[in-house]
């Protein structure tokens, strides 16, 4: 077969993805609900209910003497103001489409924060100012089995919209280009979270990374330097899909490309680590970070504020899977690896330690994790973190 007929071939299977695409664009219902109904999310805030007092004094300092550096990648979006970006310009409404607010506010944002049946939808603005990017900045506490507590600083950056990762299959990479979701896939990202994970004695230990529809753990000192106040803590978005990386280069060259799959689970285990073949349902995020970081500022919400604890929609509802827009950024994993010692230690896959890998896929066999598996991606962890009272 030649190159042209191979061509046109691919070019046909295309069409008609696309024309697929258009008849469940026509007939599939829009979602009427959203990740926060999910079985068992209503049980762990009954037991961990979210604080309503903002950070104190103290919490803010610690998180200022922490907070990272951020670098946009060349070409990439620049993240913006929740409240005052992205809330500030749209509308609130029932998931029968009647309008129910023009004007969103905070304290309005905040009044319809625990009903199911509430979409925003987000308008951007042809003439928007250029307001200062705000992350959200959090402190919590954590427990080892064992008794080791850990204090989570978290930072939250937020962009209008999601889009894709690079390098996609070649069929949907056309379909993507042509419907133009390459830069707006769905409304509103705010699940790019960066977590340093830090000890009693106040030393940094790990950073756990939001990525995608999964976690990651960086270990200071073995994957990625660890931050003081002379060297902070250096992040980057990646293109279109907006993923927090850490600032890595090699040699001259800081561009990157890391692999993603739309859903970790144990047959794409290994392509992430680097050591299989590419799934099908796999792209590339890439990073290239620009020569100086971004200015922002920091704020200090109410853990139980409507942009952690939203039940509705924060985004536009779309027809097709995944385009619809999340609920509040609290929502980002299983019930079960909610408590943030459960999400550093889920996210010691990426470390390719056999013993984590064999646990690891034992809980994405169910997407449950239980008390065992936790015991034992406990142990992995303090080895591999090198503590020496464990």
């Amino acid at each position: 077969m030649t190159v042209r007929k191979v061509y046109l071939l691919i070019t046909a299977i295309a069409l008609l993805l696309a024309a697929t695409v258009i008849a469940v664009l026509v007939f599939l219902p829009k979602q009427q609900s959203t990740f926060a109904a999910y079985p068992k999310f209503e049980d762990y805030f009954a037991q961990h209910p979210r604080s309503n007092s903002a950070a104190s004094a103290n919490d803010r300092e610690l998180l200022e003497k922490f907070r990272p550096l951020f670098f946009r990648s060349k070409g990439g979006s620049r993240p913006i103001s929740f409240y005052d970006d992205y809330i500030a310009n749209g509308r609130l409404l029932d998931v029968k489409g009647n309008v129910l607010e023009t004007n969103v506010s905070v304290d309005l944002l905040n009044l319809y924060k625990n009903r199911s049946d509430v979409e925003f939808v987000y308008s951007a603005p042809k003439d928007a100012q250029e307001n200062l990017t705000i992350a959200f900045a959090r402190l919590d506490k954590g427990t080892f089995n064992n008794g080791t507590q850990f204090t989570f600083l978290t930072y939250n950056f937020v962009f209008p919209t999601s889009g894709l990762a690079k390098d996609l299959p070649y069929g949907f990479g056309v379909i993507a280009t042509l419907f133009g979701w390459n830069n707006d896939w769905h409304q509103l990202d705010h699940y790019t979270a960066a977590t340093i994970a830090i000890t009693e004695a106040g030393v940094p230990t790990a950073l756990l990374l939001q990525q995608h529809n999964h976690l990651s753990t960086y270990f200071f000192g073995t994957d990625i330097h660890a931050p003081t106040e002379d060297r902070p803590l250096r992040l980057v978005a990646a293109l279109g899909s907006n993923e927090l990386y850490p600032f890595l280069t090699n040699g001259n060259n800081a561009q990157r490309w890391w692999p993603v799959v739309n859903f970790l689970n144990k047959n794409n285990l290994n392509f992430m680590l680097g050591d299989d073949a590419r799934p099908t349902l796999s792209a590339f995020d890439v990073t290239n970070p620009e020569d100086n970081p971004l200015n922002y500022g920091l704020e200090f919400l109410k853990q139980d504020d409507a942009f952690y604890s939203f039940q509705g929609f924060l985004g536009k509802r779309r027809r097709l899977p995944g385009r619809t827009g999340p609920p509040g950024a609290d929502y980002n994993t299983l019930p079960s690896i909610k408590p943030y010692v459960n999400q550093l230690l889920f996210g010691l896959w990426r470390t390719g330690d056999p013993e984590v890998v064999k646990e690891v896929r034992h809980i994405l066999s169910n997407y449950t994790a239980t008390a065992q598996s936790i015991a034992v991606l406990e142990k992995a962890f303090h080895r591999l973190a090198n503590d020496p009272n464990n």
